[in-house]
């Protein structure tokens, strides 16, 4: 139902994931949170841009707000 996914990740960064995610049929419509170290303003531009439903700095976000928006984006 979402997707958590980081900005850095071993294989792939999380960008490139989600470039890569809405090129599938299935993956046009999936919800993305990318939940990341970088604030940076380039960076959530382009996840705005791929259609990222949200791009949250870990600094700024307890365990329970993320858990609260997944939720919430959710419907549950």
């Amino acid at each position: 139902d979402l997707i958590l996914a980081d900005i850095a990740m071993p294989v792939m960064d999380g960008l490139t994931m989600l470039k890569k995610l809405r090129e599938d049929e299935w993956g046009k419509y999936a919800d993305v949170i990318l939940l990341t170290n970088l604030d940076d303003t380039g960076k959530i531009a382009e996840a705005a841009e791929k259609g990222a439903f949200d791009y949250l700095v870990k600094k700024d976000w307890s365990m329970e707000e993320l858990v609260k928006k997944a939720k919430k984006r959710m419907n549950l």
